[in-house]
């Protein structure tokens, strides 16, 4: 028995529908009982979250908003120091830089996605004491 997907489905609860209408085709070709009220049980007509319902819900955000600001800090995260620093000034860089992603992430998380970046930012937080500790050493700050 052959299942025709439907070509374009638009909106949340057409895709809901055909993917119901799909499952119970499916369903009844290879011979599991379901009814439409348990498939239909499984999707609901409510508006899509920002948070998608996925295996992967906990660590994704649809928002243009949120994407700006995670690209914001990713770049950040990833600049260099200028290459004309003494050993001082280029630490003072790297503890400036990593203060910021720290509160950027921070605020990320607080914003869109609670938890989301917990260990990410623990690290970061270690490499900023850490630059601290060596700040300390190196240049008597």
């Amino acid at each position: 028995m052959a299942i025709a997907a439907p070509a374009i489905v638009l909106g949340a609860e057409a895709l809901a529908d055909a993917i119901a209408a799909t499952a119970t085709a499916l369903a009844a070709a290879i011979g599991i009982a379901k009814t439409k009220e348990a498939i239909d049980k499984t999707f609901t007509d409510q508006a899509p979250s920002p948070v998608q319902s996925c295996p992967m819900a906990a660590s994704f955000v649809n928002d243009p908003q949120a994407k700006a600001e995670h690209d914001e800090y990713k770049a950040r995260a990833n600049e260099t120091p200028p290459p004309d620093l003494d050993e001082c000034e280029r630490l003072r860089w790297l503890l400036q830089r990593e203060q910021d992603v720290v509160d950027s992430m921070t605020a990320w998380d607080q914003k869109w996605l609670p938890g989301r970046h917990t260990q990410a930012v623990e690290q970061r937080q270690r490499a900023v004491d850490k630059l601290k500790d060596q700040i300390k050493q190196k240049c008597g700050d």
